[in-house]
């Protein structure tokens, strides 16, 4: 959860040079602590937008990834206002998620869990 009460998965910037992938196993081992994850599959992109407070519109996109971890200790980024991070039973998780994209990209990695 941030700081705004905003539940949803680990995301933030590409660093230079810095691929999709390496970008969002740097993203979650930061928020969550978790350093060993395994890549399960690449996820559809996310895109939405937003306006600021000075009225400016905002585009973003997220590539978003499904990991398997065999950690059960999280360790939330307080330093950047990440104020919990917790694991939870499947058909808890749509519902505590604050944005539709959060949502969309669990109920596609929610398919490919039942596939396995």
């Amino acid at each position: 959860m941030d700081g705004h009460g905003n539940w949803g998965f680990p995301k933030g910037h590409l660093e230079a040079e810095e691929s999709d992938l390496d970008a969002a196993l740097r993203e979650v081992e930061e928020e969550t602590g978790l350093k060993d994850l395994k890549l399960v599959s690449r996820l559809g992109d996310s895109t939405w937008s937003f306006d600021r407070q000075d009225g400016i519109r905002v585009e973003k996109s997220c590539a978003n990834f499904l990991f398997e971890s065999f950690t059960e200790e999280l360790v939330p980024q307080l330093s950047e206002g990440i104020t919990e991070a917790r694991w939870m039973a499947a058909d808890r998780v749509s519902p505590r998620l604050t944005f539709d994209t959060a949502r969309t990209v669990f109920e596609e990695a929610l398919g490919l869990v039942d596939r396995v």
